[in-house]
């Protein structure tokens, strides 16, 4: 009998140590949970995303780290603290969630990042785009078509974009040809007159944000994002389109200004002429 108490007591004191044991186990810790730079929550669609979750444990534990995200993909292992995230072929709000755990399903913490992505000029073979504009009582009508692509071998894909005017009347609009051009997150125009360039700039530099400021055309234009709209043609209603404006450095002078909508592209343009100005509104568009 008396062993048997032994024993009992014996029993206690391990079970009691192995709750104590228990109970100094401390959950782990998720010190910093970032893109890498930091300005790439925002960012456009098809981009590389570095990911990075910082933990630690105050007992020393191993720890296991596992990602998900409510689109986009991951492209190395999701047990790693730092991973790379590809971000998804529509524009939208993003939710990456990064879940830390010492071994305990208890001890699990969780952390979320949100990622902004934009796609303000959709890429792929056959989308089009229509427009319409009148000068004086002419009607002119702008066809933009993405025509093929070309693989540049540094992970980047340089996009051709067509661009044919035909005017109702005989003018200058029927001779003139000009293209697009997309390489990463670069929109450059050129612009060709009876087979003569006369204007080759950059009027999109992707990601954009309200304020946003580059070099347009080799230190003579600039272009800024100047506001967010909402704007209406034949094509339909577009919200959240970003105001463009390009304008000379040296008289500050407007020299065009563009409104692009999300996950359809650029849906107005109006480009200042001698006389006043000429616009093209978006009539009808196919985007994949």
């Amino acid at each position: 009998m008396k062993k048997s108490c032994v024993n009992l007591v014996v029993a206690v004191l391990v079970f009691i140590v192995y709750l104590a044991g228990c109970a100094r186990n401390e959950p782990p810790v998720i010190d910093r949970f970032v893109t890498d730079p930091a300005s790439d929550t925002l960012v456009t669609t098809g981009d590389t995303v570095k990911i990075v979750c910082e933990a630690s444990d105050p007992d020393g534990d191993l720890l296991a780290y596992e990602f998900e995200a409510d689109g986009g993909t991951f492209t190395e292992s999701q047990d790693s603290a730092v991973i790379l995230w590809i971000a998804p072929d529509q524009s939208g709000i993003f939710h990456i969630i990064c879940t830390v755990s010492d071994g305990d399903t208890l001890h699990e913490v969780a952390d979320t990042l949100v990622i902004d992505v934009q796609n303000y000029f959709p890429m792929a073979v056959g989308n089009r785009w229509s427009y319409e504009s009148r000068l004086f009582t002419d009607t002119i009508k702008l066809e933009i078509t993405v025509t093929h692509s070309n693989d540049l071998g540094d992970g980047r894909i340089e996009w051709h974009i067509k661009r044919d005017f035909e005017a109702s009347a005989g003018n200058i609009a029927d001779d003139t040809f000009s293209y697009y051009t997309v390489v990463g997150d670069s929109v450059f125009s050129h612009e060709v007159l009876f087979n003569l360039k006369y204007l080759d700039y950059l009027p999109l530099l992707m990601p954009l944000w309200v304020t946003k400021t580059w070099n347009a055309d080799e230190d003579i234009a600039t272009g800024t994002v100047e506001e967010k709209d909402t704007v209406g043609t034949d094509g339909g209603i577009f919200f959240n389109c970003m105001r463009i404006e390009l304008r000379d450095l040296d008289n500050g002078e407007q020299n065009r200004t563009l409104w692009v909508a999300p996950d359809v592209g650029i849906i107005k343009q109006m480009v200042p002429l001698s006389f006043g100005s000429i616009e093209f509104s978006l009539v009808e568009y196919e985007v994949e």
